[in-house]
């Protein structure tokens, strides 16, 4: 997966601690202009640190949109949050297996599509085009946990929005669906959702 190298990246959070340091006219930082400079630095240090959680780095993201509009975060760090901010696939696959064992087959489909629609969204209201690449790591979340309806959801803005399609889109799309097949459900619902694919 697409993930810009560290360097860049950091040089991409430094432009936004760019943006308080010229804003400001006195030597000393206004409370405002300090907690936003502390928000960059939160996100920054939740991105850069092997092993943080995705809950870390959601909330930090959340914080840094809190005082800064999408406009004005890159999209390298938008990007970068949409990777950061969940499980890995295979992660997310042994959850909704352990879950289902349990009995406790999640309401969502896939607990973190809300995060992935804000991100895509952000990105969007700040001026930003989401690329494919964007769109694949949403798929291959997607296709691990069989949500089907949402890999089509993808497809269709794809779709509207003229990112460029290929056999991978298409695949992740397949996998999806067949692996919404092989998981369990009520013999009476199997033939309705067979048709609705």
């Amino acid at each position: 997966l697409h993930a810009s190298a560290p360097c860049h990246f950091a040089a991409t959070l430094d432009s936004l601690v760019d943006q308080v340091d010229t804003r400001t006219a006195t030597p000393r930082l206004s409370p405002v202009e300090k907690l936003k400079r502390r928000r960059v630095q939160d996100l920054e240090v939740a991105l850069e640190r092997e092993g943080t959680s995705p809950a870390h780095v959601w909330a930090a993201y959340v914080d840094l949109l809190s005082v800064f509009g999408p406009e004005d975060i890159p999209l390298e760090t938008h990007q970068r949050v949409l990777r950061r901010s969940t499980l890995p696939p295979a992660a997310s696959r042994a959850d909704l297996y352990q879950r289902i064992e349990m009995k406790r087959r999640p309401r969502v489909p896939h607990i973190h599509e809300t995060r992935y629609q804000t991100i895509i969204n952000n990105m969007r209201e700040g001026g930003h085009a989401p690329q494919a690449e964007d769109y694949h790591f949403i798929l291959e979340q997607f296709a691990a946990v069989g949500h089907h309806v949402g890999a089509l959801q993808v497809l269709q803005e794809m779709n509207h929005l003229k990112v460029p399609r290929s056999h991978k889109t298409f695949g992740l799309c397949l996998m999806a669906l067949c692996h919404r097949l092989s998981l369990p459900i009520w013999h009476q619902d199997r033939e309705m959702l067979v048709q609705a694919m």
